[in-house]
């Protein structure tokens, strides 16, 4: 040891002890700290989860949209939505007003901030179609463009179908943040009335989750879209434009259009109940 550091012979043996050193802060993570074991093997889990969902998960190539449930659905996301607005004031105020949180609650409250911004980022990305109805738009100046490459040479517009849905983990850990926190509550790292938003966050989702199913699925279980938002609310975003009959449809021949444009970049043989 050389003012206070530690000299090693071999890249081999700093690798040794720097591996030594972690396991004995995620061990005394594991005795000490409870509820951040917790958390951590509860999002370790999810990611498995989800790993294993996507690797079985099967493409289907019809599918039926239900006008009723999707409209249930965007009501409940308004009553979602409705709630995640007021709530985001109590960890705001927590941290910055009179009630001069410290320590574990500014982690708590700070958690909660996060976790409410991050859900109606979620909601607000799931049920915008103004990037679907785009994409149907600017696929239908395709072929002029192609026609004079010279006047509409600015113009890039991906024509080629793409028949696999993606899931987007960025979407789905909003949920998982939910898990982690509750928890972290049953170890007793923090209370349940800490993480009060928590439950009733996975409450409404349960609720939301339930409607889109309904509304339509394609392809993953029950189960699994829970726990994978994404996979539930991602199907939705295609079939809202054919909601809108002000400015999205106005005819039978526009759901043929889209019916079609759904066939040809997601692989999905759509049927409607209207």
């Amino acid at each position: 040891m050389t003012n206070g550091k530690v000299e090693f012979a071999t890249l081999a043996d700093q690798i040794a002890f720097d591996v030594q050193w972690i396991k004995a802060a995620l061990a005394d993570i594991v005795a000490n700290q409870p509820g951040v074991s917790v958390g951590i093997g509860t999002l370790t889990l999810l990611v498995f989860m989800r790993m294993h969902g996507v690797s079985k998960y099967k493409q289907v190539t019809n599918a039926t949209l239900n006008f009723t449930a999707l409209n249930t659905a965007c009501t409940m996301k308004e009553v979602m939505l409705a709630y995640l607005s007021a709530a985001i004031l109590e960890p705001a105020l927590a941290i910055m007003g009179a009630e001069h949180a410290e320590g574990r609650q500014i982690v708590v409250n700070l958690a909660n901030l996060l976790g409410i911004c991050w859900w109606i980022f979620l909601l607000v990305d799931s049920f915008d179609y103004t990037d679907t109805a785009r994409q149907k738009t600017y696929a239908g100046f395709v072929e002029d463009a192609k026609e004079d490459k010279k006047k509409y040479g600015f113009l890039k517009v991906r024509d080629a179908p793409s028949t696999k849905i993606e899931h987007s983990i960025h979407l789905d850990i909003a949920l998982w943040f939910q898990f982690a926190c509750i928890g972290a509550a049953f170890t007793g790292f923090v209370t349940h009335r800490d993480v009060m938003h928590a439950w009733l966050i996975v409450i409404l989702w349960a609720i939301l989750h339930h409607s889109c199913k309904k509304a339509t699925s394609w392809g993953t279980g029950y189960w699994v879209s829970f726990v994978l938002p994404s996979a539930a609310l991602l199907p939705l975003e295609w079939c809202l434009p054919m909601r809108d009959c002000f400015d999205g449809v106005g005819s039978v021949d526009d759901v043929k259009e889209y019916v079609d444009f759904i066939k040809l970049r997601c692989g999905i043989d759509l049927s409607i109940e209207a």
